[in-house]
């Protein structure tokens, strides 16, 4: 789903970092007191977004192409005073070497992207076309 931007939002970088288990990838935000209620996490296979408000006026907003597929219904999101903990559940026990696609590259963006367009089809075509098939 979409929600309306927000303009009196301040767009920030939050320091974040990653761990991984023979099964599980955790995926840490350190967000101050985030606002589930305002917050947007998403992913398919293999692409993480988050959208996360936090201290009432800042939102981090991130999209991370993961190294390995993920099992997005096994996946979970925790909200803690000090940070957001998103456990992605690995779709194969394998290692991974780092948590972003060192091979991905991003395409530039369009100079007059209208940012109120509906483009609901668009992003889900897009993202599901970088699904990486093993």
């Amino acid at each position: 789903f979409w929600i309306k931007k927000d303009v009196d939002k301040k767009k920030v970088a939050c320091r974040h970092d990653w761990h991984q288990t023979g099964n599980t990838v955790v995926v840490t935000i350190y967000a101050k007191n985030a606002h589930p209620k305002f917050s947007t996490v998403e992913a398919n296979g293999t692409v993480l977004f988050c959208q996360i408000q936090f201290e009432s006026d800042k939102i981090f907003k991130r999209e991370f192409h993961l190294w390995g597929v993920v099992d997005v219904k096994q996946s979970g999101i925790n909200y803690v005073p000090s940070k957001v903990e998103i456990v992605l559940r690995k779709a194969d026990p394998l290692s991974w070497g780092k948590l972003e696609d060192p091979n991905y590259k991003p395409e530039p963006e369009p100079e007059d992207l209208d940012l109120e367009q509906d483009t609901t089809d668009e992003e889900d075509y897009y993202h599901n076309e970088r699904v990486r098939q093993y």
